[in-house]
């Protein structure tokens, strides 16, 4: 048995899941047609996401990350995390963007190269979760320990609006869905956690080191 870790739809049928530390592409008939090569040396620590259209796959643990192509079912780019911890991953509306944040920052990669178009260093080591959501095609909202964090990438400055205990966040439209620890859900319109937000200098992510 595996632990299936994310799962999404695979254009034409059939899915993708995440699971000991590989992409595996089911068919129509969710039979198995293709395995990725190992890409996380730490299977329970990988996250996965996919595309809106399910083609991009992205996997990462604490260390590395990888791009697959769903479809035409081959691996596309591989690089390091340079050790920055077990990373929340989202990707944008359009697939060709995705958002990793980890224990020192908030990066994003292009999905296909996993180039970095943009990054802003923020502190979550002392967050319980990491989460991350795309609040629009330009526009990011992610969980960094007591606070939850707007950020457009390439702007000069994050915004961060304080709410505690935060473990998870969605976004549905303007509205932003953030859970708690005592398993409470707060709803907040995106514009109204900028009004008395703090504002904080973008500044370039640090490189990690080992744990």
């Amino acid at each position: 048995p595996e632990l299936v870790r994310a799962l999404g739809p695979v254009p034409g049928g059939g899915a993708w899941i995440v699971a000991s530390g590989r992409v595996r592409v089911l068919d129509a008939a969710l039979h198995l047609a293709w395995t990725s090569p190992a890409i996380a040396a730490d299977a329970l620590d990988a996250r996965g996401a996919g595309s809106p259209d399910g083609r991009r796959v992205i996997l990462a643990d604490g260390d590395t990350i990888a791009s697959v192509d769903a479809v035409a079912r081959r691996e596309l780019a591989r690089r390091s995390l340079a050790s920055c911890g077990g990373a929340a991953l989202a990707v944008a509306p359009d697939g060709a963007q995705v958002a990793v944040l980890d224990r020192a920052a908030i990066r994003v990669l292009d999905t296909r190269t996993l180039a970095e178009v943009g990054s802003a260093a923020i502190a979550t080591e002392d967050a319980a979760e990491r989460a991350i959501a795309w609040a629009s095609a330009t526009e990011l909202v992610a969980i960094a320990g007591a606070d939850v964090v707007r950020w457009r990438p390439g702007a000069a400055a994050l915004e961060l609006t304080p709410i505690a205990h935060a473990t998870a966040i969605a976004v549905d439209g303007g509205q932003v869905y953030v859970g708690r620890a005592d398993g409470t859900v707060l709803r907040r319109s995106l514009g109204a956690l900028g009004p008395g937000a703090r504002r904080r200098p973008a500044t370039a992510a640090p490189t990690c080191t080992p744990d």
